[in-house]
């Protein structure tokens, strides 16, 4: 299966490593450039570790760039394991499968910064869902859905680390079923949605 991944460094590794495990195609990513090292715990910068495995990735990239990679590349599946922008329709449109890996159990923490939040509300647990990207964001149907304990040790550092092993895991489980035909889509209770903005802005 060929997979172009959307994804920044922490959670991008264990996935990336979780889809080359997978025997997936990876030959592209698309990131960001990070200023420095990644903020919240020790990892190597995704596009330096994806290079050392003869990956290439872009960084500082346009959308035109992209349709190019996917125009050569015609991927199976577009996997987004948090990601700093919206990914335009033309984009999604031009693969078959397109799905997000979002770090919150949804329909619950809907938004950019999920982890600061649950934080910030002092949470029990917490978790990923694999669901379809669709035009209003993280609202697909959901496919897979994993909880992790937030312990009262935990800080935004360690819950990262969790949640993208834990990504790593629903990513397995994904192509496992994508190869299989047993997708089994589940409609989000948008009764129980919450949404909340990007954690830095709160008091703005």
């Amino acid at each position: 299966m060929r997979v172009l991944l959307f994804a920044l460094t922490g959670f991008g590794n264990k996935v990336l490593d979780a889809l080359l495990e997978k025997s997936c195609e990876v030959k592209y990513i698309v990131t960001r450039q990070e200023k420095g090292p990644f903020p919240y715990y020790e990892e190597e910068n995704l596009g330096v570790y994806a290079r050392k495995k003869n990956i290439t990735i872009y960084e500082n990239f346009t959308w035109d760039e992209i349709e190019k990679v996917i125009k050569d590349f015609s991927p199976d599946l577009l996997l987004v394991s948090t990601f700093h922008r919206i990914i335009p329709d033309n984009i999604l449109s031009a693969i078959p499968l397109c799905i997000n890996i979002h770090p919150s159990l949804l329909p619950k923490y809907k938004g950019p910064t999920p982890i600061d939040w649950v934080l910030f509300d002092k949470e029990k647990e917490t978790g990923a869902t694999a669901h379809f990207i669709t035009k209003d964001v993280d609202c697909g149907d959901m496919l897979i859905q994993k909880r992790v304990p937030i312990e009262k040790n935990d800080d935004k550092s360690t819950l990262i680390k969790k949640l993208a092993i834990l990504s790593a895991n629903i990513a397995k489980e994904l192509i496992d079923q994508i190869n299989t035909n047993s997708l089994n889509p589940t409609k989000q209770n948008m009764n129980e949605a919450t949404y909340y903005p990007n954690f830095s802005k709160r008091n703005n």
